[in-house]
């Protein structure tokens, strides 16, 4: 157990943390796909750039000048972020800010259990509602992730307090719906009825007054992903229906281009916030634990590679202020969306691999490794050759402590036109948009040799882009950018040259610009620029700075369909 002494106020740490507590509700209802535990796998290629930038760059270095200014600013949602990155490195640095975040946190919260300025001293508000949820889930999982006392007593105090007001403005129940996923975790490790009862309360009258078709901002969203989680506690299905309808009709209903469903609230925005990025998935995250569909697999690797990607600036971790389709990235000011974005990125090793049913799934490529005990099946490492997303070319070996029997399932990406795995003489081929799984016996040196084609693909435009196409390749959105292009004076007098079947061909080219990006991958396109026929070199939406993705064609083209 940790022992705390108290100096001038400040709350330090005297030894070391407690054994992380263990929870004390048994979820009603298993999930079927399970993440591999953080700090049991090693995650390389883009993937690990993304995450060492985040953590290297904004938690060690950006997020410490936040947790040692004044006030709580976005504290709660850091120090959700901080715990996460801790899990997978155990980086020495990376715990000394998640634990000034902890103590900043408690440090700012009131007698009555509120943490920060309350909008009203009268009635809760929304905003309210939201911000002691960031705080209460950040106490909540450091507390998970640490045993420290003073971190589940001071989430006590805010989840006491939100009841308190709840059950007197019980005529305004659904305000506190924000408030589900922090509650709902608090519950989980006290086994205290009331939070489970204000979570069932407010979710049904939230449920009660929504409307028929919600719109995908970040509150709707995280409230979604709060119902998941009180139907995985509870087994009542009533919570699982409005999650499971709502994100399917936006998913369909909305276009998706980048991975991140359009704001209802703005239809014509083509700006998407780091909240509402982090929100989507989050939510699919956690339908895709709950359920196992390659769907929602599918949908995060979109998320991930694109929007998700987009908003962070690689070269030193910044969060980019909401990405828009064409422009300008500039950085964010220091905002709760920022945060959000520090978050999403951080939850990235949950989301490659883990255990499936009784074996092991395979959601998104790359390099790593990994090791996971399969029950009575002993310990299985996981090792990935991949450089992916610029090559579909994939090794795959399987090292069982000894000789054993699982289901290996490979997620097959809905954009391709060709899967393949290649194990010990067996050829075996994918259907898109479903797991391929491989039910054999594994010894020490098989290795699954994956083939995935690259396909580039042409997408019709929408709304105002209607007479323009955008390029994916594989699952990534590619753009005009124009650092990349320096004669191309305005990307707007810029048309793609199609052919009469709707088909584009990209060619990689070297990479020659290190001076001015640090991606790996550019591609050649024939264009059209200002009536004269040129190559265009396009490159990701996520790793462009000035740069166009929608393109006006020299052609009609024919037969394109959103990847």
């Amino acid at each position: 157990m940790t022992r705390f002494r108290f100096i001038a106020g400040v709350l330090i740490a005297a030894a070391v943390w407690a054994a992380p507590p263990q929870p004390a509700i048994v979820n009603a209802v298993s999930d079927i796909y399970r993440p591999f535990p953080p700090d049991q796998q090693k995650l390389g290629g883009l993937i690990a750039a993304r995450m060492r930038a985040n953590s290297e760059g904004f938690i060690e270095k950006i997020a410490t000048e936040v947790a040692n200014g004044s006030g709580k600013d976005e504290t709660g949602t850091l120090l959700d972020a901080a715990v996460y990155a801790f899990e997978y490195s155990r980086d020495s640095q990376v715990n000394a800010v998640m634990v000034r975040f902890a103590r900043k946190l408690m440090a700012a919260q009131g007698p009555d259990g509120y943490i920060g300025t309350r909008a009203s001293a009268d009635e809760w508000t929304v905003a309210d509602t939201f911000s002691q949820n960031a705080d209460l889930l950040g106490l909540m999982n450091y507390y998970r992730v640490t045993g420290d006392q003073a971190a589940i007593s001071a989430a006590i105090k805010s989840g006491n307090l939100l009841v308190q007001e709840r059950q007197k403005n019980s005529k305004k129940a659904a305000v506190f719906a924000g408030a589900l996923e922090g509650t709902l975790q608090l519950y989980r490790y006290t086994d205290d009825n009331k939070y489970l009862t204000f979570c069932t309360a407010v979710a049904e009258a939230w449920l009660h007054e929504k409307p028929p078709e919600l719109a995908a901002t970040f509150e709707n969203l995280s409230v979604l992903d709060g119902l998941v989680d009180l139907y995985r506690i509870s087994g009542d299905n009533t919570f699982f229906a409005a999650p499971l309808q709502s994100w399917t009709e936006m998913h369909a209903s909305a276009f998706t281009l980048t991975g991140v469903p359009a704001d209802g609230a703005q239809p014509d925005s083509k700006a998407f916030s780091a909240c509402t990025t982090s929100a989507w998935l989050r939510l699919t995250a956690n339908l895709l634990r709950i359920s196992g569909q390659a769907i929602y697999a599918e949908q995060l690797e979109r998320t991930v590679y694109n929007q998700l990607f987009a908003g962070q600036d690689v070269r030193n971790g910044a969060v980019l202020a909401p990405v828009t389709w064409g422009g300008k990235k500039e950085p964010a000011n220091s905002s709760a969306c920022a945060a959000n974005e520090v978050v999403g990125l951080a939850l990235l090793p949950s989301l490659v691999w883990g255990r499936y049913g009784n074996g092991i799934a395979v959601n998104l490529y790359t390099g790593g490794r990994a090791t996971v005990r399969l029950r009575r099946r002993g310990t299985t490492q996981i090792y990935s050759e991949a450089n992916y997303p610029e090559s579909g070319s994939i090794s795959l070996h399987v090292e069982p402590d000894h000789p054993t029997h699982f289901p290996l399932r490979l997620r097959v990406p809905e954009w391709t036109s060709k899967f393949t795995a290649d194990i010990a003489g067996d050829h075996l081929v994918g259907k898109p948009g479903q797991f391929l799984t491989i039910n054999r016996g594994w010894k020490r040196g098989d290795t699954v040799r994956i083939s995935i084609e690259m396909d580039a693909r042409v997408i019709p435009g929408v709304h105002e882009y209607s007479k323009d196409v955008a390029i994916a390749r594989g699952p990534q959105i590619l753009a005009l950018g124009k650092a990349f292009n320096p004669e191309i004076g305005d990307l707007n007098a810029v048309a793609l040259e199609s052919s009469a079947s709707g088909q584009v061909v990209l060619s990689p080219i070297a990479n020659s610009y290190t001076a001015i990006w640090m991606g790996d991958q550019a591609y050649s396109v024939n264009g059209v620029y200002n009536g004269q026929p040129r190559k265009l070199v396009l490159v990701p939406f996520a790793e462009a700075r000035d740069y166009r993705v929608w393109l006006a064609q020299s052609k009609a083209s024919s037969g394109a369909s959103e990847p």
